[in-house]
């Protein structure tokens, strides 16, 4: 009932076609935004992970350093 009201009621389809042209265009253009959502949840996805990796390396990094500069002190003792 309430896709009648999206795609205009009563629809005739012509010979040949699997569905009238405004359910192929409604189905198309839901297609269409299936896609770029999931490049959108994708593209930000990767920055998330691209930020979490950088925010590890530094940590890892800074820990490496404060070993090795404790290192050399704790052996002149």
């Amino acid at each position: 009932m309430l896709g009648g009201w999206v795609i205009g009621g009563q629809q005739e389809l012509q010979q040949g076609e699997i569905a009238p042209h405004s359910v192929r265009l409604l189905l198309s253009g839901l297609t269409v935004l299936a896609k770029v959502t999931l490049l959108v949840i994708n593209i930000s996805a990767e920055v998330a992970e691209g930020h979490d990796s950088e925010h590890y390396s530094n940590s890892t990094e800074a820990m490496s350093r404060m070993g090795t500069a404790a290192a050399p002190s704790s052996q002149k003792s």
